[in-house]
Order: structure tokens, then C-alpha cells, then sequence
């Protein structure tokens, strides 16, 4: 399946690129992820918009990628989904406020939530390795 391009997937690669750039930093693992789900939550919205839906003001890539998978047959693992939901506030906010149980994510949780970034882009077949500074 080839996606158009339009600002949502623009900034997704912004998303992207700055998770991957960051991604070897244990101290900003926590903005990894938030990056990570930025990504994830704006490819779908750039899906949405593509097929002309109009764009929920949420943040759930789990409710998103359910209307998304509406429109292109892409497959994701609904547990990956739930992780990324479950570390977005946790990335933006003291660990008090956050749904961890660990506190603070750790680089493994920021290398896993690319993980599942690639593996969406794969689905999407969405290169976003060109056009970086």
C-alpha cells in the first residue's frame, strides 16, 4: 500500500527522526518514547486524513489504528499498541502521574517502542530512512 504524503506524515518523520537520533541516550529514554507514540499516533492520522475521515483529537493509537485499519490492511499487535498508550503519559510527565509501575522508562522500553515504530513503517511500507539532516 502507497501512502500519500501530507503534513501528518511529515511530522511523523520529524517524530521519527528525533527518536532515532536520541535513541542510544538512557537519560532521555523517556522523550524516545513520547517521540515514538507522536510517530505512531500521527501516521494513523495521516491515514485518516488521507481517506478524507476527520481527525479525532485524540492521542489513543489503539482507538486510532482502529479506524485507520478501516481504510488499509495493515496488522499490528494490539499489546504493542497498548504499550505505547501505556508509556505516552509516562514519557511527558513525572513518574507519579505516569502508568509504569517501573518509574522512569528505560532505554530497553525506548529501543522496543522503535521497534514497533519500524515495524508499522514496514506495514505501511513508509521509508522514512531519506531526507533526515
Amino acid at each position: 500500500m502507497k501512502l500519500t504524503q501530507n503534513e501528518w506524515m511529515e511530522f511523523a518523520k520529524k517524530d521519527y527522526h528525533a527518536a532515532k537520533r536520541l535513541l542510544d541516550d538512557e537519560y532521555l529514554a523517556n522523550i524516545v518514547l513520547f517521540h515514538c507514540q507522536q510517530c505512531i499516533e500521527k501516521l494513523f492520522k495521516g491515514i485518516l486524513e488521507q481517506h478524507g475521515i476527520d481527525i479525532p483529537k485524540i492521542h489513543n493509537t489503539k482507538k486510532l489504528y482502529s479506524m485507520a485499519s478501516e481504510h488499509t490492511p495493515i496488522k499490528i499487535e494490539l499489546e504493542d499498541l497498548e504499550f505505547i498508550d501505556s508509556v505516552y503519559i509516562e514519557s511527558r510527565y513525572p513518574a507519579t502521574l505516569g502508568l509504569l509501575p517501573s518509574g522512569q522508562p528505560t532505554k530497553k522500553e525506548s529501543q522496543k517502542a522503535f521497534t514497533i515504530v519500524e515495524q508499522i513503517l514496514k506495514e505501511l511500507e513508509i521509508d522514512f530512512q531519506g531526507g533526515a539532516r
